[in-house]
């Protein structure tokens, strides 16, 4: 039985060691035969035949793609996947263009959603005259925060519009239990990609040199959403989320299943941070009279964070949560706004040289909303039946 097993494991990771290979771009995998059984047929023709597979099975897969395909300009990274979705791309725009003139349409529909998504973010002009009147009723929340239970409250329903608060609630099976769901209360609200990126300057001063232009991003987009005195505010927003990024965990510490499972009863979440308004946060948050315990990921994080939102003015503290509404919404407002957004998250980032097409974007954004009704329109149009019972 153990040699058994032994090969079984073997064969698992090397079919996982070839998965990860194809995955690179390089390889297909075709069916043959419609009829009868199915074999599956490997596409060698970008295969690197000079590399052995022992010695790098990746470059073996997928050497001569890699040497010969360019990174498109709007894009990050390339490969099967992407050439996958770009073929998709093409799919949704046609379900959404037949929807645009769909005079038949019912009033609070998926296709209503996804049809009136779409347009008003293809609608330029109007988003010009609009400038950033849709986020205004967001940062009058902030404006009238007047203590810290009204910042707990702040926090947690800015959370829940989608914003990039320092702490979110999300609701996901558990992991000890997947027959029932719980609520885990998890580290968030960096606005760079990693903790390091604030504590580190990396290699050859990478993240220093981010760090300089994030400022610089900071000031533009608080002086286009019409504040004043920006560059101060710039160094202070950094600050802040510096201080944050000191109480995070790190990547390694996040991956740890043990470690980032720690149940907790509500009434006692006062002891994990006595500074933070329990109550309001998780009554705003929706979870009073819903659960008697969550889980919390960090529970070193809360209860630094605590301590820093307590240590903070009313006004710093009220400053960041302005910045995460105007950084977060700002792909969506203007088109200045949106070209800063793109000239530092695209470009110094991601390494993107091109905005992507803005009807690209405009799909993206809508099956990120509303992606499980556009999602049941596409299986209606492009997975029948006969498909479905060929892959199963």
């Amino acid at each position: 039985m153990k040699s058994h097993k032994s090969s079984g494991i073997i064969r698992v990771a090397i079919a996982a060691a070839l998965v990860i290979a194809l995955a690179g771009g390089a390889i297909y995998l075709s069916s043959l035969n419609k009829t009868g059984a199915e074999q599956a047929k490997v596409d060698t023709q970008y295969f690197d035949m000079k590399v052995r597979p022992q010695d790098d099975l990746y470059r073996h897969v997928n050497g001569k793609w890699l040497d010969s395909t360019e990174i498109p300009a709007d894009r990050s990274d390339y490969g099967a996947f992407s050439i996958l979705y770009e073929e998709n791309e093409k799919r949704l725009r046609d379900i959404v263009s037949k929807l645009q003139s769909d005079t038949q349409i019912k009033a609070g529909s998926d296709e209503q959603k996804i049809r009136d998504l779409y347009a008003s973010f293809m609608n330029e002009e109007q988003l010009e005259k609009q400038g950033i009147k849709p986020i205004q009723n967001d940062l009058a929340l902030v404006n009238a925060i007047q203590n810290k239970h009204d910042l707990a409250g702040a926090i947690a329903t800015l959370a829940r519009r989608g914003y990039n608060m320092p702490m979110v609630v999300i609701v996901h099976p558990d992991n000890k239990d997947s027959t029932r769901y719980v609520s885990y209360l998890s580290q968030a609200g960096l606005e760079l990609p990693d903790r390091d990126y604030y504590l580190t300057d990396g290699d050859n001063g990478t993240y220093k040199k981010v760090r300089e232009a994030y400022t610089k991003h900071i000031a533009s987009l608080l002086r286009l959403a019409g504040f004043e005195n920006v560059d101060a505010y710039a160094q202070d927003i950094l600050e802040i989320e510096t201080d944050i990024a000191r109480f995070q965990w790190d990547k390694v510490t996040n991956r740890d299943p043990v470690k980032t499972y720690n149940r907790f009863e509500i009434k006692n979440l006062p002891e994990l941070s006595a500074e933070i308004d329990w109550t309001h946060y998780l009554q705003t948050a929706g979870l009073t009279g819903k659960a008697d315990v969550l889980v919390v990921q960090q529970p070193t994080y809360i209860s630094g964070l605590g301590k820093q939102l307590s240590s903070l003015s009313l006004d710093k503290c009220k400053l960041l949560l302005k910045w995460k509404v105007i950084s977060n919404s700002a792909p969506l407002l203007t088109r200045a706004m949106d070209n800063e957004d793109f000239e530092f998250n695209g470009k110094i980032l991601s390494g993107q040289q091109r905005q992507r097409p803005r009807w690209k974007r405009a799909l993206g954004l809508t099956d990120y909303a509303i992606g499980e009704g556009l999602g049941r329109i596409y299986v209606q149009q492009f997975f029948p039946d006969e498909d479905k019972r060929r892959v199963m």
